[in-house]
């Protein structure tokens, strides 16, 4: 059975310019997802399995004076799909085609989503202030999508 759980990540949302968001993307950061938003603006994305980001951290791998990198980790809640089936689970949510892996944003369950899709799971975060809806979302679709929610 696929499972929803809920999710820890730290999120900084970086505004630069596109040279100096190209070049983020190239370098990376250690332990983090780098995802591209816009044209000038990244989600530097750790899932706490792995490893924590600071603005420090994000800012000293930014090639740009003017850029600005914001803790954004309070405005976003995360969610864990996991198991045998979370990728057709998931197509019962949303429409979105998921790359193998990576990142994508989009809707799901009609709220506006990014997702990071890893090996063995899809990590979707959902602004704060709709987290507690997305769930109960999930969960009344729950029958149609073949989602449990981990106890």
């Amino acid at each position: 059975m696929v499972e929803l759980r809920p999710g820890r990540a730290s999120v900084m949302n970086v505004l630069a310019t596109p040279d100096a968001c190209d070049g983020l993307l190239k370098a990376g950061v250690v332990g983090a997802d780098v995802c591209r938003v816009a044209p000038d603006e990244l989600l530097v994305i750790a899932l706490h399995e792995r490893a924590a980001v600071t603005v420090e951290r994000v800012s000293a791998n930014v090639d740009d004076p003017d850029a600005l990198v914001l803790d954004v980790t309070d405005g976003w809640s995360a969610w864990v799909l996991e198991g045998p089936g979370a990728r057709d689970a998931f197509t019962r949510l949303s429409e979105l085609r998921l790359p193998d892996r990576g990142f994508e944003q989009g809707a799901v369950a009609n709220m506006p989503v990014k997702i990071l899709v890893g090996a063995d799971h899809i990590t979707v975060l959902v602004p704060s202030m709709l987290g507690e809806a997305f769930r109960e979302r999930v969960d009344h679709d729950a029958c149609r999508a073949g989602v449990g929610e981990a106890t």
